[in-house]
């Protein structure tokens, strides 16, 4: 008969095992096991924790980073609590504990990082500025502080400033992406459309695969007229992301512009088929219809926009996108048992 130590370590190991494989369900089932048999495990309940995360079970997460903290508050544990609510989008919360986890530790310098994250995502600019500034200091060459230093003064509309930043952290990582996507987006509100172009198809041949790269090349491409290649860049945004209805919004209004008008209701029907209350579609969607002559379909069209206004206050709008999504926090694997 097994003692109760070794099942717990035969248990702990699975799991460890079936997360580093990517078996979140079957990882859940032998660290719920483990942990019952060792509720003190802060071993156990770190990658039980990061089982939860990654099956979205936040909630139990957050609980699981808690019940670390209380065993041991160390900056590693607090960390790893701040992240886990920047992950969810629990700003305050996560500022809270990054600053706890930099009181203990005041050179933390992955803290300090998170924190002007926060605080961007939270449009509290200067104190994000503040932070970065701090992570730099410490780590000066790290490219991703400075990218990241470069983002805050991008979003207060500081881009001349931003500009520096993107470039310092391309003069370290050449190969940076979210630099040179963000260098593109902040050449394109200084309306030097052509250098966003050339930044961002740069961002493109490295491989990039963000859905926001290619939005802000066709946004570069409109303002040069060049509304073909706009249209182009557009449909890539699709391809990467089928399921934003956004993109394919916009999409389809490209496509409205270079008069594809019979792609453009294709792509149209499928957003109101999946958002049928979505007010701008349906209305597009009338516009076309109309420009083809279609005016029976045109009509029900216009006839649903009219329905949806009276039956909700609520409007379906599209938004230009930020230069950078928010990015998900590591965690620092560097536990003590």
């Amino acid at each position: 008969m097994q003692s109760n130590s070794t099942n717990f370590y035969d248990l702990l190991q699975d799991g460890i095992k079936a997360l580093n494989d990517e078996k979140y369900e079957q990882a859940q089932k032998f660290l719920e096991k483990a942990i019952d048999l060792d509720p003190l495990s802060v071993s156990c309940l770190y990658n039980l924790a990061v089982v939860y995360s990654n099956l979205e079970q936040f909630e139990r997460a957050i609980q699981s980073y808690k019940k670390i903290v209380d065993l041991e508050e160390t900056p590693t544990n607090l960390y790893n609590l701040a992240c886990e609510y920047y992950n969810n989008d629990a700003f305050e919360k996560a500022i809270h504990y990054y600053q706890l986890t930099i009181n203990l530790d005041p050179e933390y310098v992955q803290a300090f990082d998170g924190l002007g994250s926060s605080y961007g995502c939270i449009e509290e600019f200067d104190k994000a500025i503040e932070s970065y500034r701090k992570a730099i200091e410490m780590e000066g060459n790290n490219a991703g502080y400075h990218n990241n230093l470069g983002w805050a003064y991008e979003l207060a509309g500081e881009y001349e400033i931003a500009i520096m930043y993107f470039k310092k952290a391309l003069e370290i990582d050449i190969m940076f992406v979210d630099a040179l996507h963000n260098l593109g987006y902040a050449y394109y509100f200084l309306r030097e459309y052509e250098k966003a172009v050339d930044t961002l198809e740069k961002a493109i041949e490295l491989g990039t695969l963000n859905t926001d790269t290619y939005i802000s090349l066709a946004y570069a491409f409109e303002e040069l007229k060049e509304n073909e290649k706009a249209c182009e860049s557009y449909q890539q945004a699709v391809e990467v992301d089928p399921k934003n209805n956004e993109t394919r919004f916009l999409y389809a209004e490209a496509l409205h512009q270079i008069g594809n008008l019979e792609k453009a209701i294709e792509q149209l029907e499928i957003i109101t088929k999946e958002e049928p209350e979505n007010l701008d579609a349906w209305r597009e969607l009338g516009i076309c219809f109309d420009s083809i002559k279609e005016y029976e379909k045109a009509s029900s069209c216009f006839k649903k926009v009219i329905n949806i206004t009276n039956g909700s206050s609520k409007k379906t709008q599209i938004h230009i996108r930020k230069s950078q999504i928010k990015k998900k926090k590591n965690k620092d694997e560097n536990l003590t048992e």
